[in-house]
């Protein structure tokens, strides 16, 4: 599953948003009967999301070619592995996506089982939808500056339990060299515009949602190919093996 931008699709504010309409008992009864419809379309989301054991099949979604051009990788890129492997994986990220959450796990195995292989990089792409993601994320990118190990712990710590921006920033602090600059990056607006900037450069590639992952050969940009959403294990494994060929 990919999660994006759209309005809000709350089954129990759609519900209440029908109220007006029950003075009319015709309409009272179209009302109920839409109301159902929603309540039902968004337990099967949920479902085929994940909840209660179902997975994602979206087998549609790995491969796709983007419209725009993948910015160049750059050096001080939050990494991991090493900068000469065969494939790199770069993930646009939203810390408060719960399927970002699912694919978290995933991409950890691929690290596993690919190791030495593959390079694994973190760019940031906070959805709207969650008010406090880019908050996370410009913690994140002014932990960067100064220890790439500390952003990856927060990543990681992040996505295995259940924090806010100010307690993932009080984190950092403990975690960093020096807590009073990643403070000064972050109120300066230097770590908003890493996000802002790494944002809207996946917009212009071609990501409308996360996760979303782009499987590149070495670094050549030029052989990007686009993965959507929260895949299995085996459909990114997959994709992984044929950039590897």
């Amino acid at each position: 599953m990919t999660e994006r931008p759209t309005w809000n699709t709350n089954p129990k504010g759609f519900v209440l948003s029908l109220i007006p309409l029950l003075f009319n008992s015709y309409t009272y009864a179209i009302a109920v009967t839409v109301a159902a419809l929603v309540l039902w379309d968004t337990n099967q989301s949920l479902i085929g999301a994940g909840v209660g054991g179902a997975k994602d099949t979206a087998v549609q979604k790995v491969g796709k070619k983007a419209q725009g051009t993948l910015p160049a990788i750059e050096k001080n890129e939050l990494r991991r592995g090493s900068g000469s492997a065969q494939v790199t994986l770069i993930e646009y990220n939203d810390f408060d996506c719960p399927f970002c959450q699912r694919h978290h796990a995933t991409m950890q195995r691929i690290m596993q089982d690919y190791d030495g292989k593959v390079a694994w990089i973190t760019r940031h792409f906070p959805l709207s939808i969650h008010p406090d993601a880019r908050a996370k994320s410009i913690v994140v990118a002014c932990a960067t500056e100064q220890s790439q190990d500390a952003a990856w712990k927060l990543i990681d710590d992040n996505f295995a339990g259940q924090f806010t921006s100010q307690t993932l920033q009080a984190s950092a602090e403990n975690l960093v060299p020096d807590a009073v600059a990643l403070r000064n990056c972050i109120s300066s607006g230097r770590g908003g515009k890493i996000v802002d900037d790494q944002t809207n450069a996946g917009a212009s590639y071609g990501v409308t949602g996360t996760p979303a992952t782009v499987i590149v050969k070495g670094s050549n940009v030029g052989s990007a190919v686009l993965v959507e959403g929260a895949v299995d294990y085996e459909q990114l494994k997959s994709a992984v093996d044929a950039a590897l060929k």
